[in-house]
């Protein structure tokens, strides 16, 4: 549960759980104002900044491990409450630990935007290098 700005108010939720090598989980968030809306909107943001700021959000994933090698396939969708706008994300993601200082990471997802009445799609992929110490 968190509260800011006076009346903006939101709380969420997780549970995961693993059995053996594989490991389920999801969690959801609500965000809301209670009251009157207090905050002061910056001119120099367009008008739909905060477009998500009265919406919800929730997300499922499946993963794998085995040895040094992780894989887990996801997705997410975040709505909006007082406007046109949702998010709709499916991601593959991997990761390989090489020892315990160094891992890779590669993931590819598809994406679905909605707002204003207007749709973008695509794909997208990403790929890094990790270093703990």
């Amino acid at each position: 549960y968190a509260q800011y700005h006076g009346n903006d108010k939101e709380y969420s939720a997780a549970l995961n759980i693993s059995r053996g090598n594989w490991n389920i989980g999801g969690g959801f968030r609500k965000t809301y104002i209670d009251g009157e809306d207090k905050s002061t909107p910056d001119r120099n943001l367009p008008l739909d900044f905060d477009g998500y700021r009265e919406g919800c959000a929730w997300n499922i994933g499946l993963g794998y491990e085995i040895g040094p090698f992780a894989s887990a396939l996801t997705y997410f969708d975040s709505k909006a409450d007082n406007a046109d706008n949702r998010n709709k994300i499916v991601a593959f993601s991997n990761q390989y630990g090489f020892n315990k200082y160094v891992d890779i990471y590669a993931a590819a997802a598809y994406v679905d935007y909605d707002a204003a009445g207007e749709s973008e799609t695509g794909w997208a992929a990403v790929a890094g290098l990790g270093v703990s110490f």
